[in-house]
């Protein structure tokens, strides 16, 4: 993407879209707090289920900055460490009240760990409160209608304010995004199993960049039309397959993929061309 980066703010906005399962998989939907993530020991080391919607984000964006804010509920200064991961999904069903309803729910690759600082002050909201940055667990297939859900796990105790606890003060997630260019979009279908044309000439118009990548990786097309994109890594496995339609330029999601050296091959409007990239 390109451009001055949007800013996307969204506070939790149901007290269903901030849930606590306990350690036998019981659902809690409407507590005063949430316990990130020790809560005693009937019910244990929760996991905590985050739902954000409204967020408007356009398919493929490139997220340049997110993080989630939380507003302190009680003191608490225990060594506490919790990972968040991304539900893998590019629409996050609503929580229900079934039985393992969070903890069920695929969840991304990617993960980051919070090893979170003391909580002094009730009704704070400083850097001790926020996460670290996450934007490598923040999906780019969803569409504007999308809702995005964070997994929390992990040890130890800190208390946030809820939504019915305080609606005004419940968990809020920040973003920044950059739009992807000439609007281009993927439909993130899988492929038939077909041949690959073998790499046609190189006329220097094809490229991909950013080279090693991180987080979001761009190819630029020859000319306007429909290519079928497919990654594979050095074994040769097929780790991800895109239907592309795009006028020059499209954005690929690689956070997930480990790191190391890919090969990209795109096939359509009768060329084929292969390029190798470095996932950090």
């Amino acid at each position: 993407g390109g451009g001055t980066p949007v800013v996307v703010s969204k506070r939790i906005s149901t007290g269903m879209d901030d849930v606590e399962e306990n350690k036998n998989g019981g659902i809690y939907t409407n507590s005063s707090d949430i316990e990130l993530v020790y809560d005693g020991s009937t019910v244990g080391n929760q996991t905590v289920g985050l739902r954000f919607t409204g967020l408007n984000i356009p398919q493929g964006s490139s997220i340049t900055k997110a993080y989630v804010q939380f507003t302190c509920d009680e003191q608490k200064t225990g060594t506490t460490s919790v990972t968040i991961k991304g539900e893998a999904t590019d629409n996050s069903a609503a929580f229900t009240t079934a039985a393992y309803n969070v903890s069920s729910r695929t969840k991304t690759t990617a993960s980051v760990t919070w090893s979170i600082p003391a909580w002094n002050t009730v009704g704070a909201a400083t850097t001790n409160e926020r996460t670290p940055e996450i934007k490598n667990i923040i999906r780019s297939g969803f569409s504007t209608s999308s809702a995005l859900t964070l997994i929390i796990t992990g040890t130890g105790t800190r208390t946030a304010e809820s939504y019915e606890g305080s609606s005004s003060k419940a968990a809020l997630l920040y973003i920044e995004y950059t739009t992807p260019l000439k609007n281009a979009s993927i439909a993130n279908n899988l492929l038939d199993n077909e041949s690959i044309s073998e790499e046609g000439p190189n006329d220097g118009s094809y490229y991909l960049f950013p080279n090693p990548v991180n987080d979001l990786l761009h190819l630029v097309f020859p000319s306007a039309g429909n290519y079928d994109v497919v990654i594979t890594n050095v074994q040769g496995m097929v780790v991800k397959r895109n239907k592309v339609v795009s006028l020059e330029m499209v954005s690929i999601p690689v956070a997930d993929l480990a790191s190391g050296i890919y090969t990209v091959t795109v096939s359509g409007e009768n060329t084929g061309i292969i390029r190798s990239f470095i996932k950090q």
